[in-house]
């Protein structure tokens, strides 16, 4: 059997998210991100209540090993960020709980989707090609750190991490 087209030519698909991405500079980012708290925002596991079985069960089991296994991610990769960050769920930021001292938020409406367990296959309001964002609450604006409509769908915490901290020491 034939493989696909865009499988044949993966420097094809390279080049052209390349040629997409260039020809426009990196916003800067605050340089206070150096030195004031980042939150990190963790997903939340859904309850399992009494009674639940069937599909209803495995899918809620499931999508739990899976925010566990993210959120162990997003711990593993800020282990060695050098800048200030704290970690809190989800829902203890969006129901004003007890949240630590914090001036920027990582953030995005695909992050808030999945962890609403909205679905990733019929998104609204384009749920899939969000940007992910640092948000400065003391001013109100988000500075893009990954921009989705280049780079896809899916959530890469190791190149968040990396793009995070290369422009940080570049200073943009």
């Amino acid at each position: 059997m034939s493989r696909p087209y865009f499988l044949k030519y993966p420097i094809a698909i390279l080049l052209l998210t390349s040629f997409l991405s260039s020809g426009r500079e990196a916003e800067p980012l605050p340089a206070e991100l150096k030195t004031e708290p980042l939150l990190v925002l963790l997903f939340d596991e859904v309850p399992i209540y009494d009674g639940m079985e069937g599909f209803a069960l495995k899918t809620t089991v499931s999508h739990n090993k899976t925010i566990a296994d993210l959120n162990a991610k997003w711990k593993n990769a800020f282990k060695d960020y050098p800048y200030p960050y704290v970690t809190v769920l989800r829902s203890a930021y969006e129901g004003n709980g007890e949240v630590p001292e914090h001036r920027f938020v990582l953030n995005s409406r695909l992050m808030q989707a999945y962890n609403n367990r909205e679905s990733m296959w019929q998104p609204k309001d384009n749920v899939l090609v969000d940007d992910i964002k640092i948000y400065d609450i003391q001013t109100g604006t988000g500075h893009i750190l990954e921009d989705r409509k280049v780079l896809g769908s899916h959530l890469n915490i190791n190149y968040i991490i990396t793009e995070l901290r290369s422009r940080l020491e570049k200073g943009n």
